[in-house]
């Protein structure tokens, strides 16, 4: 079953803008005696959500008359965050020059954890990066087909069975890519770290015995959500202290970015009730919605998400309250999905999209803006020792992200299901999941977020 426990810290990841990473950790000035939600169990799955990017530029004409290079495909990551280039184009018919390398777009990066890629460029592949607790790494490089470099701070821990992994200096809050690296942040409830990454696989500490609730990339920057938030704008090298948010809650449960007019970066909070800051100008300064439904941005923590398409802001919670605005931030409406949310939200370019449950089980939600869903059943097939596949209802869905090619891979969603019981699954179209055989991947501690991005092909899986 799904959990919710409570926690007495806040803290969010943002994104700012050209170059700049936020992170920020919000301590309660109460020591913790908030009644605040703000599940921290892995079952309901942490913002990674994978959103629109655009499309790198098309490369130059090829050696000898080759015609023009095509255009990056779309990237999967925070909205807005373009895709590298794709390759360059043949030559010319009867060329012998070959076409030239595509334009390097923005790198895509996903909200809270979930970093998209646009096409791929020369040289580059696509890394998905799984994050877990115990500061969990693990990584896939053939479309979640197989997941390997498993790697934690302590592997022979076992979590929840005498040890609060939620409260740790390995507990994951996030990881997203951008400006060509991956940026994870870990510690929650404990001074952890914030990380960084060039394939995924070896991560060098940036911002020691800190704690944030997500990072986020946006407009060249990198932003984490605390009280102040910090970001960053030289890939996550250096961090800078950001504008003090405002709001009457204290703890912040999310962060993310819309590329809406010029980029809007937002926060999160829930402390009792729940609340949005907005900031247009990079984090430097946060302002409060001047209409609000009661709910919105509500049960953050682990699963819904933030995201932005077609003009489209829209914040999810886990209780399947859809807040939407179509101004920038400034005015928000309620809908409901008819039912609860375990993963994370997407944006796939032409819909939004998320998984959890109604009364007939495991199902995927999508709307086209925001305010009409649909829930579709779900079902999984699972290798058996015969070689043959059985089919059956679910899965339960929890970390979750999309490629450059439109594959999902996810993580089981559901509460105590680590360790042996811990699957990892693919999709082609979120309602069919194939869970992966024995030997593609190890169960391990239970994983948070998933972000992918483009890494040079020699750095990628060993």
């Amino acid at each position: 079953m799904l959990r919710t426990p409570l926690l007495p810290l806040a803290l969010v990841a943002l994104s700012l803008g050209p170059g700049c990473y936020l992170l920020g950790t919000s301590e309660d000035p109460q020591g913790g005696a908030e009644a605040g939600a703000g599940g921290a169990g892995p079952s309901q799955a942490g913002s990674s959500q994978a959103g629109s990017s655009q499309a790198g530029a098309g490369g130059g004409a090829g050696v000898g008359g080759g015609g023009a290079g095509g255009a990056g495909a779309a990237g999967s990551g925070t909205s807005g965050q373009s895709g590298a280039g794709g390759g360059g184009g043949a030559g010319a018919s009867g060329a012998s020059g070959a076409g030239g390398a595509g334009g390097s777009g923005a790198a895509g990066s996903g909200t809270s954890g979930q970093a998209g890629a646009g096409g791929g460029g020369p040289g580059l592949t696509e890394v998905f990066v799984a994050q877990g607790y115990v500061g969990r790494t693990v990584v896939s490089c053939d479309q979640g087909q197989s997941w390997v470099a498993d790697r934690s701070d302590d592997d022979a821990l076992r979590c929840f069975s005498g040890v609060d992994c939620d409260h740790h200096p390995g507990s994951p809050r996030g990881i997203t890519f951008g400006a060509g690296h991956f940026v994870a942040t870990f510690g929650w409830g404990a001074p952890g770290a914030d990380k960084r990454s060039e394939g995924g696989v070896d991560w060098e500490v940036t911002l020691p015995d800190k704690e944030f609730a997500g990072v986020v990339f946006g407009k060249e920057t990198f932003l984490l959500g605390a009280r102040p938030p910090q970001r960053s704008s030289d890939g996550g090298v250096t961090w800078g202290v950001a504008g003090e948010p405002d709001s009457a809650q204290w703890n912040i449960r999310r962060t993310g970015f819309a590329d809406h007019d010029g980029g809007r970066f937002v926060l999160a909070f829930q402390s009792g009730a729940s609340d949005l800051n907005i900031s247009k100008d990079q984090g430097n300064t946060w302002v409060r919605p001047s209409s609000l439904p009661e709910g919105c941005a509500r049960d953050m923590q682990w699963s819904g998400g933030i995201e932005y398409g077609k003009g489209v802001m829209l914040v999810l919670g886990g209780d399947g309250t859809a807040c939407r605005s179509l101004d920038g931030g400034d005015t928000w409406t309620a809908a409901s999905l008819g039912g609860t949310v375990s993963g994370r939200l997407l944006w796939d370019g032409s819909a939004f999209v998320t998984w959890g449950s109604t009364d007939s089980g495991p199902s995927r939600f999508q709307s086209a803006d925001g305010a009409a869903w649909t829930a579709t059943p779900l079902q999984v097939q699972r290798p058996q020792p015969d070689g043959s596949m059985k089919t059956s209802a679910g899965p339960v869905i929890g970390a979750v992200a999309r490629g450059a090619s439109g594959a999902l891979v996810a993580v089981n969603g559901e509460w105590d299901r680590w360790y042996e019981k811990q699957e990892f699954y693919r999709s082609t179209d979120g309602v069919t999941w194939q869970a992966l055989p024995a030997g593609a991947y190890k169960g391990g501690h239970p994983i948070g977020f998933i972000a992918t991005g483009l890494v040079p092909a020699a750095l990628a899986c060993p």
